[in-house]
Order: C-alpha cells, then structure tokens, then sequence
C-alpha cells in the first residue's frame, strides 16, 4: 500500500481518521450511526489521495477498496471519493450517481439511531456527494484548500477547535452556527472546553454553576485547568505550551484498556484525532510539532486570563413552558427509535492523568469575536441531561447580543410550529441585511437547532433540503437525531417549501 505501490488500496489509508465519531460524546451513545466522517476527516482525505496519486505513473490505474468485513467504510470512503472528484476535477452529482451507482445508493442511518433495520435508513451517500457540490458552488467551502496546505490547515483545524472548545460548528461560515446549550459544554471535564461563559470584563454574571459544581456540593471539585478527555473514539491532542503540541501514543497494553464510553488520557496517535491536524511524516513516533491551530472565527480571538465566574439560579417559574410538539402530524408517524435525548457524560473521572487546555475565550466573548449578534435558543431552561438551568436571557441582551427564546421540547423531532418557523425566519431576515451571523443551540446543537438552522438557510439561499442534509451530518457530526427530521428535509426542494410549512 505504501505510496500506492500496488494497484489495489484501501480507499481508509487516506483518511487520517477512519472511525466515526461525535466531539464530546461517547462512541457507546452512536446507537448504529457509523457516519458520514466529518468536515476534517473528509477534507484531509482528499487531500491525502490527490497527494498519493501525484505519485502514480501516467496511465496506470488504481483500483480503491474496503475491508469486505467493514461494511461501514463503504458508505464512508464512497463519500470521501465523491468529494475529492468534485473538488479536484470538478465532478457533478450527475456523473457521479451514473459512474458509481452502487455506491450512490449505500445508505447511512439516522444520528444516535437504535433501529438496527436498514430498510428504516433514509440518507445516501448521493446526498452526502450533493451537499459538498452545493457547498463549493456556493462558497461554504474553498476549492483552494486543493491546492494549498496552509488554506487546508487552517480550515480543518479551525473547524475542529471550535467544535472541541465550544461544541460549536458553522454551517455556513461567518453566518449560520449552531451550538449546545453552553451549560452543557461548560460541565464536561474534557480539558479543552471553556471554563467560563461571560466575558471577565464584563458587567454580566452567571446564573450557572461552574463545572466544577456541578458534580453536588459532596464531591472534591478538580480545578478548571484539570479538565478530563472525553473517549469520542479518538485520542486526542495535548497542548504543552503556547505554540507546541505533542502526541503519544499508547503502548499495546494501554490500547487494549480502552473500553468505549470510558473516558481516556492518550493524545493523538496514527489516526490523527478529529482530523484537523496532521502530523508531519517526518516527526517522531512518539513526538511532532505543529504551530496552534486558528479559530474559524470573523477574527482573532484575543487571549486573556478566564475568571472563576459563579452565578445565581433563575426562579422556577422564568420562561419554562410547553410548546406544541411539531408543525407538520403527517410527518410524524415514524416508528424508528428516536434519540429525544442524547446527554453528555459529565462526571465520569479520568483514568489516566491530566491535560492542560490550551487558552481560550468565555463563551459568550467568543461568540461576540465570531460575528454572532443574535442568539436562538430552541430548548426549554431545563432539560433531562443538563447539570442545571441554562443561561439568563437578559444577561445575553446585556452583553450587546439580541436574545430569543423558541423553544420546543424534545420529543418526536422536536419541529418547530408554522409560528415559530415565522418567527425565527423573520428574525434572521433583520440580522442578514446587517451582514451579521445567527447562532442558534438547543441542548445538544443536533435535532431542533439544526432543523431551525436549515430552515434559514433554505429559505434564505434556496437550496435544497436532501443536499443540506448531507452537508450538516458532515460539518457537525451528530446532527439531524430523528427519521422524522430527515424526511421533512427531503421534502423540501427550496424556499417556496419553508413558506409552505409556515402557511400549514
């Protein structure tokens, strides 16, 4: 296999990464989901095989393969070839269906599903293909990153910072972000997330507890800098000064311990965890370097020193209501096993050793330097799964941020009603003539924000639903929770649909 020596490869050598992951869960809360890879597994693959081929003397072939016993890695290395035709010889969706018609028609599961019947499944790898022509077509992602590392580098890496600091994730760069509900984030022990919410500067305080509360007032609390990493199938990176990364990698007897679902302390080894940052060939095993990645943010975030915030909690009786459950019953009369609830795990201690987090911004600083000036928050203030109430809205108004509360509970899809898809829509028509972003985030940023997020950009770029449905579960891995929120996206062609669903 070694520089395509022989003519016969699998097609996963080339894909820094090639297990399937969600950032901050769990590989034992995926149910049957085994992909797409994500943005920065998918990116580097294509990278990594036009380099390979590069090598190939002019007219000899090379035929691209999987492990006949891993039928996953079909699906998964069928949408990494599809993107890198469309990105470096500027295949269509067309001639792909037409020239891999097998494989167009693999099927992947819904997110966190636990129905093991795959007549149930719903998304091709068509649509996946679809969603990254539609993205380079309209500019979501940079045809150059082909052609230059540096581009490439900072691109995935970027990706992937803002997904393990923030369980954020753009869908559309500098305008669409989705993310948890930061009370979320801000309790997991993984080193890398933000240990504050508000600015240190700032005149807003906290109405949550730190992570380091939220395991009940019994426990002895770590210090913030002692965050644990969290297993997502991946080992990850452990920043040991300012502009310097080292990796290990675990001995035999180490990886052998690794049990799925268990939290773990081993840093980035051949599979190069989450994808975003590569280790030089000529490195070290046990040792390479790299420069710290940028945030894919409208700007530079500025360092500064995270404050100890503690907050108060807000009144029973603030905001917490029930919302009609879905905006379209046809739609909901699916009976595959649903991930209405898909938490965290935050208190599992670390079996081995500490890392310390690289430096970052409070979480609503950071959301100020990435451009966001509207915030959606589409989950109840409490919800199964959330170590305590979420943020105080008028706290986020004080900080400059316009602040609305839609919010839909978690059940059957979690689909916004005709009037709040109104709502929503009529909002962040205001903010886009400003050329400003929207940040919305249900509990987890998978199910509800998601469907709220696609409903904007289809109504405001009118593109297709089936193709944005491969794009998200690509950008952010977990996305999309429930059979019912996949049909409603194959059902819309475009913005006329949306205005439809509003009229309903």
């Amino acid at each position: 296999v070694e520089k395509l020596g022989n003519r016969v490869v699998d097609a996963m050598k080339f894909s820094p990464a090639s297990r399937y992951y969600v950032c901050h869960y769990s590989s034992k809360a995926y149910g049957q989901a085994f992909g797409p890879l994500g943005f920065g597994q998918t990116m580097r693959f294509c990278w990594n095989l036009d380099q390979a081929l590069r090598e190939v003397r002019a007219g000899k072939a090379v035929l691209l393969s999987t492990h006949r016993e891993k039928a996953a890695d079909s699906a998964n290395a069928a949408v990494m070839i599809g993107a890198y035709l469309i990105l470096k010889h500027s295949w269509t969706l067309e001639k792909l269906k037409s020239t891999l018609p097998s494989e167009s028609a693999l099927y992947f599961p819904c997110s966190w599903s636990k129905d093991e019947n795959p007549s149930n499944r719903i998304m091709q790898v068509s649509h996946c293909w679809a969603s990254i022509e539609l993205a380079a077509e309209m500019g979501w992602l940079d045809r150059r990153c082909m052609e230059e590392k540096v581009l490439l580098d900072l691109t995935t890496s970027g990706w992937r910072d803002v997904l393990r600091t923030y369980d954020a994730s753009w869908l559309i760069p500098g305008a669409i972000m989705v993310f948890s509900d930061p009370a979320t984030t801000l309790a997991d022990l993984n080193p890398h997330t933000f240990t504050a919410l508000w600015p240190v500067n700032g005149s807003a305080l906290s109405n949550l507890e730190t992570s380091r509360d939220a395991h009940g007032p019994d426990e002895e609390l770590p210090e913030a800098t002692n965050k644990e990493l969290v297993d997502d199938g991946m080992h990850r990176a452990e920043p040991v000064a300012e502009n310097e990364a080292s990796w290990r990698v675990p001995d035999d007897d180490e990886a052998d311990d690794v049990d799925a679902g268990k939290r773990v302390a081993f840093f980035l080894d051949d599979d190069e965890a989450e994808a975003g940052m590569d280790v030089p060939e000529d490195a070290p095993a046990e040792k390479a370097q790299s420069s710290r990645p940028v945030l894919l943010t409208q700007r530079t975030l500025d360092e500064e020193e995270i404050g100890d915030d503690r907050f108060d909690t807000i009144p029973d009786d603030e905001g917490i209501h029930e919302q009609p459950k879905g905006s379209q019953e046809a739609l909901k009369t699916v009976s595959e096993a649903s991930a209405d609830t898909v938490n965290k795990d935050l208190k599992e201690p670390n079996r081995d050793g500490q890392a310390e987090p690289l430096p970052h911004v409070p979480f609503f600083q950071f959301l100020k330097d990435a451009g966001i000036s509207i915030v959606i928050r589409n989950n109840l203030l409490q919800e199964p799964g959330m170590p305590g109430p979420s943020y105080e809205a008028e706290k986020v108004r004080s900080l400059g941020f316009e602040q609305y509360d839609i919010q839909t509970e978690d059940f059957d899809g979690g689909l916004p009603t005709g009037t709040q898809l109104a709502q929503v829509l009529q909002v962040c028509a205001n903010v886009s003539s400003q050329g400003a972003a929207v940040g919305i985030h249900c509990k987890g940023g998978f199910g509800r924000s998601i469907i709220l997020a696609c409903m904007v950009i289809i109504d405001r770029w009118d593109v297709r639903g089936d193709a944005l449905l491969g794009w998200v579960r690509i950008v952010r891995p977990g996305a999309v929770t429930h059979p019912v929120q996949e049909k409603l996206l194959c059902s819309l062609t475009g913005r006329k649909d949306v205005q439809k669903l509003i009229q309903a």
